[in-house]
């Protein structure tokens, strides 16, 4: 964990050095400011997700009417545009705090709602030096949390209507196996098949 920010350096660029697919050095270009090129072209690699969230979060709130015809500048698909701006608004500067965690790290848990448990998690990954993948297969194996997806807007859904319409005929027929019980709130049923598994939570309403 980090406890202060460090400044990352901005090299001092020419008007020609950053081209399109492709980077150009003067060869009058001494070692130190090489170097310092080099952690200035790391820190936008590691960063740039972050970075982009919190462009649209400012857009977002400065220019709500037209900040949308702007974000598809950045090159970046719909979703991860969208993954970018709801992880900075979940983890707000001050709560990114450890520099050994990628990016990914904090999409994993963003969307635990409990904002200590969040953070332990994230703090158990950095102690244990968990990868992204790891930390995810730690939370679906010990927390047993559902897969990290953003909550989408009221109205509109992703699922095709074929696949929702399988999905509600599969339904049917494991309630026919398995029906839930009067008394009981919900039932789980775990299906297995040559791949993997498939667990599945009917709750009543």
């Amino acid at each position: 964990m980090v406890e202060e920010q460090d400044v990352i350096p901005t090299p001092i660029a020419s008007a020609t050095e950053y081209q399109e697919a492709h980077y150009s050095l003067s060869e009058e270009t001494d070692y130190e400011t090489w170097e310092k090129k080099g952690v200035f072209l790391q820190a936008v690699h590691k960063n740039i997700n972050w970075w982009i969230g919190d462009w649209i979060l400012f857009g977002e709130r400065k220019f709500p009417d037209k900040y949308s015809q702007a974000v598809f500048i950045t090159g970046k698909s719909e979703p991860t545009l969208r993954n970018c701006a709801w992880v900075s608004s979940v983890f707000p500067p001050e709560e990114r705090t450890y520099e050994d965690l990628t990016y990914t790290h904090y999409l994993e848990v963003a969307g635990v709602k409990d904002k200590e448990e969040r953070h332990s998690l994230l703090r158990q990954a950095s102690e244990q030096s968990l990868s992204a993948l790891a930390l995810r297969r730690f939370r679906a194996e010990e927390v047993r949390l559902p897969p990290v997806t953003p909550i989408p807007e009221e109205g509109s859904s992703n699922v095709p209507q074929p696949l929702q319409q399988a999905i509600e005929e599969f339904s049917s027929k494991m309630l026919e196996r398995c029906p839930i019980s009067d008394k009981a709130k919900n039932t789980e049923v775990s299906v297995n098949f040559p791949w993997g598994r498939l667990e599945m939570k009917f709750i009543r309403d």
